[in-house]
């Protein structure tokens, strides 16, 4: 499963959220007319930072096995037209640092590398709309890996040296 996708899941449940109230950026959505809590997930940046390269052969065939390790941060609005928002943003902060968000960081092979210290107030963006948004930001460290038959490498009739002068 996606990353932003067990990240929305672990935010959902921690904070008692339905699917109406908890959103991944860039799906279709409005912004709501009830006075409850919503919160909305979305990815800033993501940036490869490691890039690694093996292989593993069989009996009758070789694997390239490709690993690439990702940092990516994520957007985390949370806002109401009351003060639910205004409230909640601390649960939110220790929802991240939870033993269940250990669990999700364990089960789904990411890291959460840094909560953060601080909300921004985004109140203003809706005008009088929504009183109460705020906004934090997370990394998140995840690999993904890939394995594929290396086809040509099992054709190597055994090793030779080439000197190239």
């Amino acid at each position: 499963m996606e990353n932003i996708k067990v990240l929305r899941n672990l935010i959902k449940n921690g904070l008692g959220l339905d699917d109406a109230h908890c959103y991944i950026y860039n799906n279709k959505w409005l912004i709501p007319e009830d006075k409850g809590l919503f919160v909305v997930i979305g990815i800033i940046n993501s940036e490869v930072i490691g890039n690694n390269l093996k292989y593993k052969s069989t009996v009758d065939k070789f694997y390239a096995i490709t690993s690439t390790t990702f940092c990516t941060d994520y957007s985390i609005d949370i806002f109401s037209a009351d003060i639910s928002a205004r409230l909640k943003q601390f649960e939110l902060i220790n929802l991240l640092g939870s033993f269940e968000a250990l669990q999700s960081q364990e089960r789904n092979n990411y890291s959460i590398a840094r909560i953060p210290s601080s909300f921004t107030d985004l109140s203003s963006l809706e005008g009088d709309k929504i009183l109460n948004r705020y906004r934090a930001t997370i990394r998140v460290f995840h690999k993904v890996q890939t394995e594929r038959e290396a086809t040509y490498f099992d054709k190597l009739s055994g090793v030779r040296t080439i000197l190239n002068y």
